[in-house]
């Protein structure tokens, strides 16, 4: 086939007016609609051409999403600041803005609505940069609130834009643009429905399915890049089922730093890795992680760059690699503190990724052992009460195994652990001292509940985290979930008090935009409701939490309310409920959904006893196969062999 005709192929898929038959069915009124194309071994002249002659389509919008390059430091949201720039320059002059469009654009740079100054560093999140840089936790439910936010203008300023016509959007060099950017143009093609008819094509320089080489011993070399990607646009092809097109024989295409990737000095340099990793930019953190590496001094700065490349490894699913990185990083580190905190960042990874209790709490003791050669006391004490929590979780695992009687007084044990690791974190006022004190706490409050000393898990609650409820810098996020968190605790105790709490919880969740945990909220809603005999209120809030969870598109979400839902109508002898329940999970159209029919749980679960820390269906990342906060406190009898981690699974270990 000529350039030519590839060219014209390309234009078609542009501006062809009919569905391109992407693998999605148009006859259910209410189904999620993903037109996706992917052409692959697209040459620049080809590119360009095909986009020229594509831009005079009478039958379809055609939108350029541009910005993506082979030379380039994947800079976080390039490609999607470049769009929304695009859309706003070509909205009518009448158009207003929502609180929330102006949330998202601000996320993304607050030049797009032309105030001053640059998008602030993920750094400065105190809380959410010590979970990520400091434990194996993912923390990425407030970006993923502003990329829904994002997401939500983008379809809104697509249809103004289009008018009746339909919409495609055009990303060239597909391959080579930056993971979050690709989150927003994910979350947009999901929130599409049949009306909107948005299409994406993207025009990629290589193929980013093809084979790619196994990871390499070495950390921090490129191929553990290659795989990221590869990881990312596999799981990107099971999310869009595009039409793969390729043109020309092509390979995996990787974007090259430039000459100015990284500021000068170990700290400075440190920074901008760990920056990238908090953001959830995990391609340019490892690539920024190979040009530092390239020129780091050995031993402890080394060991850090190793260190963040191995909490990468982890997020993107690569245990083995993670542990692998880490074991690098201690044959690099030199200074006890560090050792001692990498050997707790292995056992960490093996305790919930891996669940080999043994090894993990093996990892643990080595930390310990480090310490005892510590000259720094102030550090030492800081490292060993990270080790001790890390201790205290291996044993709340092993105590969950035992029958009731022994598993009490193993709980009481690990508390004994708890107030030992808290009474060497109380001194240090700064922000990684009182982290890792709210930790602890959290965590004693959580054994409380695991012995089903409810009231007292609510005494510690109130006591530990009740002087931040109205504080300014504290209330817009940690309030719904203060008090979801004691909403179920009061529940588990029996007290009235229940119902109200959760009823707050959702209220201050709605008002801060955030989507996810009002959703999760509402489900605790109905569910108390439900298991209190309240069943008109437990079925609207259930009713109301289904078109929650379908707007989120999040099938597990909708399975969950659907089961609550079904065992509502069932209990008040509503037939004709139950049937249309399960008639809406068949027109939504979704793979997860429209098979699931027969096959409701019997009973509904109950809610989860905190609300999530990560949202799976924005991050695209895989889930842990097993949610070990539920485990702790429900009534599995075992944790499960590890399996492969479901494409739709939306629970999240957040200890």
């Amino acid at each position: 086939m000529s350039g030519t005709e590839h060219a014209q192929l390309i234009k078609n898929a542009i501006g062809s007016r009919e569905p391109l038959g992407s693998g999605t069915d148009h006859r259910t009124p209410r189904q999620v609609v993903r037109e996706a194309v992917w052409f692959t071994g697209v040459s620049d002249q080809l590119c360009s051409s095909a986009l020229s002659a594509s831009r005079s389509s009478q039958d379809r919008l055609v939108v350029v999403a541009d910005g993506a390059g082979k030379v380039s430091e994947l800079p976080s949201f390039d490609v999607a600041v470049r769009l929304s720039r695009t859309l706003l320059e070509s909205l009518p002059a009448h158009t207003e803005l929502t609180d929330q469009d102006r949330e998202g654009l601000r996320f993304l740079d607050p030049g797009l609505l032309g105030e001053s100054g640059a998008r602030p560093s993920a750094l400065d999140a105190h809380a959410v940069t010590y979970a990520i840089v400091r434990r194996i936790s993912r923390e990425s439910l407030q970006s993923a609130i502003k990329i829904d936010l994002v997401a939500m203008f983008l379809a809104k300023a697509l249809r103004a834009f289009a008018g009746d016509r339909a919409v495609t959007i055009v990303v060239p060099k597909f391959d080579l643009v930056d993971r979050p950017s690709l989150r927003v143009l994910n979350r947009l093609l999901w929130l599409a429905d049949r009306n909107d008819r948005f299409r994406v094509v993207g025009l990629c320089s290589g193929d980013p399915l093809a084979p790619s080489a196994e990871i390499g011993s070495e950390p921090g070399t490129a191929n553990r890049l290659t795989r990221s990607r590869q990881r990312l646009f596999e799981r990107l092809r099971l999310e869009w089922k595009p039409k793969v097109i390729g043109l020309t024989p092509a390979g995996l295409i990787l974007p090259v730093a430039g000459g100015a990737a990284l500021p000068d000095g170990d700290a400075r340099r440190m920074d901008t890795v760990a920056e990238a990793l908090v953001e959830h930019n995990y391609d340019r953190a490892y690539m920024l992680a190979e040009i530092a590496l390239r020129d780091a001094r050995p031993g402890d700065t080394k060991a850090d760059l190793l260190r963040l490349v191995g909490l990468c490894d982890a997020n993107i699913g690569e245990v083995d690699s993670g542990v692998e990185s880490l074991q690098a990083a201690l044959r690099e580190a030199h200074r006890p503190e560090l050792r001692a905190h990498l050997h707790y960042l292995a056992g960490l990874l093996i305790t919930k990724r891996r669940y080999d209790l043994d090894a993990a709490d093996e990892q643990y003791r080595f930390g310990l052992a480090e310490l005892e050669a510590s000259e720094d006391e102030t550090d030492a004490r800081f490292e060993r009460a990270w080790l001790l929590n890390g201790r205290a979780l291996v044993a709340s695992l092993r105590a969950r195994r035992l029958a009731p009687e022994e598993r009490e007084e193993r709980l009481h044990e690990v508390m004994r652990q708890e107030v030992a690791a808290f009474q060497l974190a109380t001194r240090g006022s700064d922000p990684r001292h009182v982290y890792l004190r709210h930790n602890l706490l959290a965590n004693t409050a959580f054994v409380l509940e695991m012995l089903g000393q409810f009231d007292e898990a609510i005494r510690f609650w109130h006591r530990a985290f009740g002087q931040f409820l109205g504080k300014s810098g504290h209330a817009g996020a940690f309030e719904p979930i203060y008090r979801y968190r004691v909403g179920v605790l009061e529940w588990k105790a029996g007290r009235q008090e229940a119902l109200p709490s959760l009823r707050e919880a959702l209220h201050l969740a709605t008002l801060r935009h955030d989507r996810f945990q009002a959703e999760r909220i509402r489900y605790a809603v109905g569910y108390v409701c439900l298991d209190l005999g309240l069943i008109e209120e437990a079925v609207g809030h259930l009713r109301a939490g289904l078109s929650q969870a379908w707007e989120l598109r999040d099938p597990l979400a909708c399975i969950q309310h659907a089961t609550a839902l079904c065992t509502a109508a069932q209990r008040s002898g509503k037939t004709r409920l139950d049937r249309a329940v399960r008639r809406w999970l068949r027109l939504t159209g979704h793979h997860a959904l429209a098979e699931v029919d027969g096959e409701l749980e019997p009973a509904p679960a109950p809610p989860a006893p905190k609300l999530p820390a990560y949202i799976p269906g924005i991050d695209l990342e895989p889930t842990p196969n097993i949610n070990l906060n539920v485990y702790l406190v429900g009534n599995h009898d075992a944790i499960a062999e590890p399996g492969p981690a479901s494409a739709v699974s939306s629970g999240a270990a957040a200890r």
